[in-house]
């Protein structure tokens, strides 16, 4: 590969580096983080991919932590201009100019020296005052667009074009000194109301021991300046007119200035400074001001519907006695255990399918918050195969395993056949930085697929014909965005998993299992044994009057369902070209649908073998439909990978705004509806949207007569 502008701008330089992605069509941005330099090849086929559907961009930074908000930390030797539709020979010579569309053109300037994010925004200020570039586009978080890539915004999709590559080098100092300082916010007090009047007005409004401060707070020396200026900050990030900020902050207990001759000076100067500081995002606000009781907005169907396709169905009879047991859990985690179920019974079997070999191993993870219900089923699909006689008998079930373990668990079966269960699955992950459990995500990506697996270990060699592994674990959504990365999708990892997210699961009280259920997971224990049995040995069976003895299973599929199988495989890749995260699970998804398909066949007809098992359309289209709903369910999840967690909150948080009457919503329409993830974070998580153009901020009139503060979202880049 030749070299590319990130290859001069990021050079030798080791971090994280952003590539996000706007797309028009739904107005979604997609931050996309990577490792520099190691995730050299994976960027470069990201943007490929991404700009089929997005514009893409990219930060000249190399941060510390995949977070814009560790901009401030960042240096660069690299500053650079949004010049749009400026003059780029009216300032410096650029090093790299590039046209993003006919009469627009970004610029980079190689600096002498490396300069930290302070200076470097400076630098940048001052060459777009000199160019006449973007105004907005010089702060360090900022994010340029690649050159060479196609501009979507435009119905010709033009391509972008380096117009000109120079040496030449610039000294920060003279560049930083042409910077335009930045307006002071101004305060106006046009009719300053009594402390009594402005309190009335908004004391209900605040949070309890800011409004306890004001009213009877016990000035201690030494301490009064902060408090003041606590206070201040806090009825500024309230958004309450100048006028009642200054009346309140004049009267409470903590003002050490009151009788100054400049007394009125120094409070409209601290007022002035909090505004300052509110328009760049740098302090949180612990205040919220009471607004309207949002509507909210109905959470999109996840309904799952399983056909009955006999009248002894043994997977649909499952999750109906699983919905009887666990009612508050999500039905996606009952079919996940039931998956699992017929997983362990048929074991590896199921090889030959019209000449296709199906991966004899079967990964499953359920997705959800904790006490949502996912641990429930996890162990009543246990208890099932606890309960039978034949397949624990032949399947060992393990709850912690290292790499070495497993296989000797795997070469001492009598199946050759391990199932491995974690209620925690977090936690296995977690230890495979450990070194015995070095190489376990790469140990579950060979096993998948093989019939034949050989490890050598420390002091000897092991090896296992036909192995075959059956992995079940439960995971938050947290917890699953910090365990795997873009790379986990890339090699292979993550499109070996079913992946069964509800998202919109809620944590539910404790709830007693009735005893019923006993009787439950008896009768299904003892069908899941016939089923093995009939599959290992199928026995004696009547055909056309004539009695049979078959010597093994064959599957096989009618052509109208190859062909469909066939016809549904590219109408989903064309609905996810807009995906490019997606495409290496696509890879795998037609075996994904064959394999669940053979498994309804097999659960729903147990008596009609002949040795020969059939898998009709209609049991394909089925197929089709459950995995499509389960894989657009976890697709958002999935692409959050390598993302922080404010960039996820972001993502949530604009998706909202999408959903709702017009894009707007109030603020405290947003904390109520993701207050527990966002923690005290919003005026940070704010800031980042106003930078990068998300939302726009306003304000409005409540019922109540306050002001509110609201987020409109903005349709376009």
């Amino acid at each position: 590969m030749g070299k590319t502008v990130f290859d001069l701008v990021w050079a030798d330089q080791r971090g994280w580096v952003n590539v996000p992605v706007y797309r028009a069509v739904d107005g979604k941005w997609i931050e996309r983080w990577f490792e520099w330099p190691q995730d050299r090849k994976m960027i470069l086929a990201w943007v490929k991919h991404a700009n089929r559907s997005g514009d893409v961009y990219w930060s000249p930074l190399v941060y510390p932590e995949p977070s814009r908000t560790f901009a401030h930390r960042c240096s660069s030797q690299w500053a650079w201009a949004d010049i749009d539709e400026g003059d780029p020979d009216d300032g410096p010579e650029p090093t790299v100019l590039w046209e993003t569309s006919p009469g627009r053109t970004q610029a980079l300037y190689r600096l002498t020296v490396k300069v930290n994010a302070d200076l470097l925004e400076r630098v940048n200020r001052g060459i777009a005052s000199l160019v006449g570039a973007d105004p907005s586009g010089w702060d360090a978080g900022q994010v340029l667009r690649v050159p060479g890539t196609r501009n979507l915004k435009y119905k010709e999709h033009p391509r972008g074009r380096i117009l000109h590559i120079s040496k030449a080098v610039h000294d920060p100092a003279p560049l930083a000194t042409r910077a335009p300082k930045r307006p002071k916010p101004q305060v106006r007090l046009d009719n300053v109301p009594s402390f009594e009047d402005a309190f009335r007005r908004w004391g209900h409004a605040l949070p309890r021991h800011v409004a306890r401060e004001i009213i009877e707070g016990k000035p201690v020396k030494g301490e009064r300046s902060d408090k003041m200026i606590w206070i201040i900050n806090h009825l500024v990030r309230a958004g309450l007119p100048d006028e009642d900020i200054f009346a309140l902050a004049q009267g409470c207990p903590h003002n050490k200035w009151r009788g100054r001759w400049n007394e009125e000076e120094i409070i409209l100067r601290e007022i002035a400074k909090a505004k300052e500081y509110r328009d760049i995002g740098v302090i949180e606000s612990e205040v919220g001001i009471e607004e309207e009781e949002p509507e909210r907005d109905p959470p999109p169907s996840s309904d799952l519907i399983i056909r009955r396709w006999s009248d002894d169905d043994w997977l649909y009879d499952y999750m109906e006695a699983a919905r009887e047991a666990i009612p508050w859990a999500s039905p996606w985690y009952h079919l996940a255990g039931g998956l699992v179920c017929l997983s362990v019974a048929l074991g590896n079997v199921r090889h030959l399918f019209n000449g296709v070999f199906l991966p004899p191993s079967t990964y499953v993870m359920t997705i959800g918050p904790s006490r949502s219900g996912k641990s429930d089923s996890l162990k009543f699909a246990q208890r099932v195969l606890m309960a039978t006689n034949t397949i624990k008998q032949h399947v060992p079930m393990l709850t912690e395993w290292s790499p070495q373990g497993l296989l000797r668990a795997l070469q001492e079966s009598p199946s050759r056949h391990v199932f491995s269960y974690h209620d925690e699955a977090a936690k296995l992950f977690e230890m495979a930085k450990a070194d015995f459990m070095l190489g376990a995500k790469d140990f579950l990506r060979e096993l998948y697929n093989t019939f034949f697996f050989r490890k050598v270990l420390v002091k000897q060699s092991t090896s296992v014909e036909d192995p075959c592994l059956t992995w079940y674990g439960a995971i938050t959504p947290e917890q699953f965005v910090q365990a795997f990365t873009p790379s986990d999708l890339f090699d292979g990892t993550l499109p070996r998993f079913w992946l069964f997210y509800d998202p919109n699961a809620e944590q539910a009280a404790f709830r007693p299992v009735y005893s019923r259920t006993d009787l439950a997971v008896e009768d299904l224990a003892r069908r899941l044994d016939q089923i093995r049995e009939r599959v290992y040995s199928p026995g004696q069976r009547r055909v056309f009057g004539t009695t049979i003895t078959p010597q093994h299973l064959t599957a096989h599929a009618y052509q109208k369902a190859w062909d469909l199988l066939n016809e549904r495989l590219r109408a989903r890749m064309e609905a996810m070209e807009d995906r490019p995260e997606m495409v290496s699970i696509l890879q795998n998804y037609g075996l994904d649908v064959i394999k669940f398909a053979l498994f309804r066949v097999l659960a729903a007809n147990p008596d009609d073998w002949a040795g020969v098992v059939e898998v009709t359309p209609a049991q394909i289209e089925e197929a089709f439909e459950i995995l499509n709903q389960a894989q657009d369910n976890s697709i958002e999840l999935v692409s959050q990978l390598g993302q922080s967690k404010d960039e996820r909150l972001i993502e949530l948080i604009v998706k909202f705004l999408a959903r709702q009457p017009r894009g707007t919503a109030t603020r405290t329409q947003v904390m109520q509806r993701y207050g527990r993830s966002i923690g005290r974070n919003m005026d940070i998580l704010e800031a980042q949207m106003l930078d990068r153009g998300l939302i726009e901020v306003g304000y409005r009139t409540a019922r109540n007569g306050h002001r509110v503060k609201v987020y409109k979202l903005r349709r376009t880049k």
